[in-house]
């Protein structure tokens, strides 16, 4: 009795895979792989992974949704969303589809930390140059600021240099006291 019933189990879930395949590979050309693998099948399992493969032959939605994204992405070169585009085009899984656009978004934010690094290190190259004090020492903070790798090591430099403007500044407004001292003395 139970094998009869895991027959007619298994015949109900291939009734229902091959429904299921009606929806998601409409083509009945396209289709008739899928049935033939639905009635040799002997296990869910077998089922659940002929639905998982049809599922992942529907690339066309799959591109359309991947082309759109891509292009939505607004820190890719032109040369990159065409590489990627150039990659969606060709592929021949939702998977590999997946996983491009995944890549093509880490790419873009990537572009996107690297331009607020850049922004960053000119602003506070911009900064160190109205640092009178500093004299020689701004290019050696410059050359620092260049060399970062971070938003945060960058702002860092630029405290840094500022720091240093104050002092020298300081050191400065010393001298002038000191030289303004010796003037009075010298003056009695």
């Amino acid at each position: 009795v139970k094998k009869l019933n895991d027959k007619q189990a298994l015949s109900a879930a291939q009734e229902g895979v091959g429904q299921l395949l009606i929806e998601i590979v409409p083509k009945e050309t396209d289709r008739n792989a899928y049935n033939d693998r639905v009635k040799n099948a002997t296990t869910a399992d077998d089922l659940e992974q002929i639905l998982a493969d049809a599922r992942d032959s529907d690339t066309k939605a799959a591109k359309k949704d991947a082309t759109d994204a891509i292009n939505a992405l607004e820190d890719l070169t032109a040369q990159e969303k065409n590489d990627f585009l150039d990659r969606v085009n060709k592929s021949n899984s939702v998977k590999e589809i997946t996983g491009i656009l995944t890549e093509a978004k880490e790419k873009d934010e990537a572009n996107r930390q690297q331009k607020l690094l850049d922004e960053t290190k000119n602003k506070a190259k911009e900064a160190i140059d109205g640092m009178a004090e500093l004299g020689d020492e701004a290019a050696d903070f410059k050359k620092r600021v260049d060399a970062a790798t971070s938003i945060d090591e960058v702002k860092a430099i630029a405290t840094e240099a500022s720091k240093r403007n104050a002092e020298l500044i300081v050191q400065k407004q010393l001298e002038a006291a000191k030289e303004a001292g010796k003037n009075s003395v010298n003056e009695l």
